[in-house]
């Protein structure tokens, strides 16, 4: 599996907790809850993961940290601040990424999709990683972005944590949920997924948005015990399949609170829209 590198923004241990938010909490308190859930996603899904931030180093070093640990991901997870007015989740990319670093590319794009689904806000700048040249146009310029000599770093902003009505949207669970599926449909499927050739087409195709029923939802396509209680009907998107398992559907809900693998009995097609 891959080796990804998750960034906690801005920094408790060096007094930069980032942001203040609308409800008085700092930036930094939100980005710790979203990398700690996120780096124990993709453990659980096979990955090897390396945790940086909050240990006083700078920005171009933490930067640094994926190149020196050959990863195939940088993740540096923020929320955004712009005087309460600005909105949604933006994910922005090295200038160089398109050529240098194209899975990192693809994955922003899928991180931005997912989260704004998961959570139900804006995708900024069209639906696309944003990027952002340094004064000279030499070099990108973010700090944690030209750090990282392999282009492969994705800045994450899930929301804006000054804006109410984004703040009120904000869920560590859903969002670390959905950056993990679009980790795993770009740089490896979760460990437990074996390789199962179906008798018939599947129902349904990876990344459409589906109807779930509610009920249990599953850490695995096999676990024998559900987790984390009922989870209510609603939309959800399909981000994996494994024909033949219990559980072979993997869904991170928009309108559902489910983010697990789910009963084939529990999902039906989504109105189109």
């Amino acid at each position: 599996m891959s080796i990804i590198v998750i960034d906690c923004g801005h920094n408790a241990a060096g007094r930069d907790r980032g942001a203040r938010c609308h409800d008085g909490r700092m930036e930094n308190d939100l980005n710790q809850a979203v990398s700690a859930r996120l780096a124990a996603l993709l453990k659980a899904a096979g990955h090897n993961v390396v945790s940086i931030g909050n240990d006083g180093s700078g920005v171009v070093e933490r930067g640094a940290c994926g190149a020196n640990n050959n990863c195939d991901l940088l993740l540096s997870i923020h929320h955004n601040a712009y005087g309460g007015g600005a909105n949604g989740t933006s994910v922005i990319k090295s200038v160089f990424a398109d050529r240098d670093a194209p899975k990192a590319a693809q994955c922003g794009k899928l991180i931005l999709e997912y989260v704004s689904d998961a959570i139900g806000t804006r995708a900024r700048n069209g639906g696309a990683p944003a990027t952002k040249w340094n004064g000279a146009r030499t070099a990108d310029y973010y700090g944690v972005i030209r750090g990282n000599r392999k282009h492969n770093t994705l800045i994450v902003e899930c929301l804006f944590c000054d804006n109410p009505s984004d703040l009120s949207r904000w869920d560590p669970d859903r969002i670390a949920a959905a950056i993990c599926g679009a980790v795993c449909a770009v740089f490896g499927k979760p460990s437990n997924v074996v390789e199962t050739k179906p008798e018939a087409p599947a129902p349904f195709a990876v990344g459409e948005l589906v109807e779930f029923s509610g009920g249990a939802h599953y850490v695995s396509s096999d676990a024998k015990k559900a987790t984390g209680g009922v989870r209510t009907p609603g939309r959800a998107r399909l981000t994996k399949i494994v024909p033949g398992r219990a559980h072979p559907y993997h869904l991170i809900g928009t309108t559902s609170n489910v983010w697990g693998w789910v009963d084939a009995d529990r999902v039906s097609k989504g109105e189109s829209r």
